[in-house]
């Protein structure tokens, strides 16, 4: 069981630098990255929906989230 998890991650991880390199081939790099920067914003929404439990949500980290979403919108609006 533990071996087909990691498998199962390690295939995830392997699309994900695909699809990251596929997108910075399509697109300018100033614009692509801070999009793929996004990924701490998806740990704190996924970690919030599936360990709610265990992990600590703050004001602060609700906070943070906020301005990581506005500073990306900034660099790429610009």
């Amino acid at each position: 069981m533990p071996l087909t998890s990691l498998m199962v991650a390690a295939l995830a991880v392997n699309i994900a630098q695909l699809i990251r390199y596929y997108a910075l081939s399509l697109g300018n790099v100033s614009v692509v990255t801070p999009i793929v920067s996004t990924n701490p914003l998806f740990g704190i929404v996924f970690s919030y929906l599936i360990n709610r439990e265990v992990e600590d949500f703050s004001l602060k980290l609700v906070f943070g989230s906020l301005i990581m979403i506005v500073g990306i919108f900034l660099i790429t609006a610009t």
